[in-house]
């Protein structure tokens, strides 16, 4: 009996082994196709709004766009990384604390910017960089709060649902930026965009994973 177990045992191990193999391999691929998407259409949506705003606007957005995506990242702290590689799996309470931190880490680095716009402004001398800038830092709450919940999918290897997001949310972003740079708004098409973007795939997130920080 004691060997039949064993058996039983191994073979469930290697079933086991095996469908978290195929999970990877298929979580890959799907990487990997978001990649290769949202790189075509990163490329085309450059190409051609750079031609209806011109680069000196589409330069003062990518300045703003790229502070504030600096600013962010150092924000995060890698907690993000640590909620999926973990050893042991989250809890809600750790779900729930790292959105906390998440969330008040955004909201300070939001007032940091917007205060000292005026000052990176003036080093970086773009014109329409501060306001812009203004208006852009007003997501980063919504972006903190968006990463417990995707981390919770990655570490499912749930990227499917990873990748309809967030190509959901690029794909998204240019149906609003297209029709507002058509309609002349040149760099603020592309901060409505963003904006929008940023607050579809948290709540797609957050939708997406039944979570409720608290």
């Amino acid at each position: 009996m004691g060997e039949i177990r064993s058996g039983g045992m191994e073979s469930n191990d290697g079933e086991d082994n095996r469908g978290l193999k195929q999970r990877v391999l298929t979580g890959g691929a799907f990487m990997l196709g978001r990649q290769m998407v949202s790189l075509a259409l990163s490329i085309l949506g450059a190409l051609l709004i750079v031609r209806l705003i011109g680069p000196h606007s589409y330069g003062a957005y990518s300045a703003a766009s790229g502070v504030c995506q600096y600013v962010q990242n150092l924000g995060q702290a890698g907690i993000g990384v640590y909620l999926i590689r973990v050893a042991e799996r989250p809890s809600k309470r750790d779900y729930d604390v790292a959105s906390t931190l998440l969330l008040v880490v955004g909201f300070m680095l939001m007032i940091t910017l917007e205060c000292s716009g005026h000052l990176i402004g003036s080093w970086i001398k773009i014109e329409e960089f501060q306001p812009l800038l203004s208006v852009l830092a007003l997501a980063m709450p919504f972006q903190g709060l968006a990463l417990s919940a995707s981390a919770s999918l990655e570490r499912n290897l749930d990227f499917r649902k990873v990748v309809m997001i967030e190509t959901g949310g690029q794909i998204a972003s240019y149906l609003v930026v297209v029709p507002l740079v058509l309609c002349g708004f040149g760099a603020w098409a592309l901060v409505a965009g963003s904006f929008f973007q940023q607050i579809s795939i948290c709540s797609a997130f957050l939708v997406a994973t039944r979570y409720r920080p608290r």
